[in-house]
């Protein structure tokens, strides 16, 4: 009977101990050291340096020669990495990107819109009486030329539902010169004016008609125009 029970203790002993080195070496298999060269079809290695920076293994690094990225990881995270690249190294989407220099006033006609691809920069050209509140031109004034003075420069990447939408501006007094958005796709967001405007995120409040607002610290001065961009993407 002791001989028995003495049998069973060992064989449950020699279970434990195998599990136990089976997980060691499994543990061992996840951070033994990978690395891997991959040329990029649709990507700059710059971007996706950017891109898979965050998701690197405080053991690992990412470099690039020419075209190429070079990693050196653990297995496990070379893993997570290809899988963002997976996703990332895309053809560049169709969007379209708007731009409403007086959003919330009656009317439209103001509105551009342009097609562009993903990660291109693109221009919007405003005039004088598109960024100011004065009184409309008389009629003597009416027939003279505008003259482009205010220039909006936007590039936009797609993630998922939203966009990171890259913003400069020159000869726009009202905003801040550089702007980073996250905003939903398919939707308005304000752009914050030049004294409240830091980093603007998905935090951004639903207005009553649906659209993303992003919500200013302080009420708009009377002389200033709420400026609203939008993106949108084409099958």
């Amino acid at each position: 009977m002791n001989a028995i029970i003495a049998r069973q203790t060992l064989a449950k002993a020699m279970l434990i101990a195998g599990s136990l080195v089976l997980g060691i070496s499994a543990n061992a298999q996840d951070n033994r050291a990978a690395n891997l060269i991959v040329t990029l079809e649709h990507r700059s290695p710059v971007t996706a340096i950017q891109k898979l920076s965050p998701l690197l293994d405080p053991r690992g690094d990412i470099g690039r020669i020419g075209d190429k990225l070079i990693i050196n990881t653990t297995a496990s995270n070379l893993i997570e990495l290809e899988s963002a690249l997976a996703e990332f190294d895309v053809p560049a989407r169709r969007l379209v990107l708007s731009l409403d220099p007086s959003y919330g006033t009656d009317g439209d006609n103001d509105r551009q819109s342009m097609q562009a691809l993903e990660f291109d920069q693109n221009e919007f050209i405003l005039t004088e009486n598109q960024i100011t509140d004065d009184a409309p031109a008389t009629e003597s004034d009416s027939n003279a030329p505008t003259e482009p003075v205010s220039i909006l420069r936007i590039s936009a990447e797609i993630s998922g539902s939203s966009a990171m939408a890259s913003i400069t501006t020159s000869g726009i007094p009202a905003l801040s010169p550089t702007y980073q958005v996250s905003m939903p796709l398919g939707q308005w967001v304000i752009l914050e004016p030049a004294d409240q405007a830091i980093t603007l995120d998905n935090s951004a409040e639903a207005s009553p008609d649906g659209n993303s607002t992003v919500q200013a610290q302080e009420p708009l001065s009377e002389t200033s125009t709420s400026i609203a961009i939008r993106v949108d993407v084409l099958p």
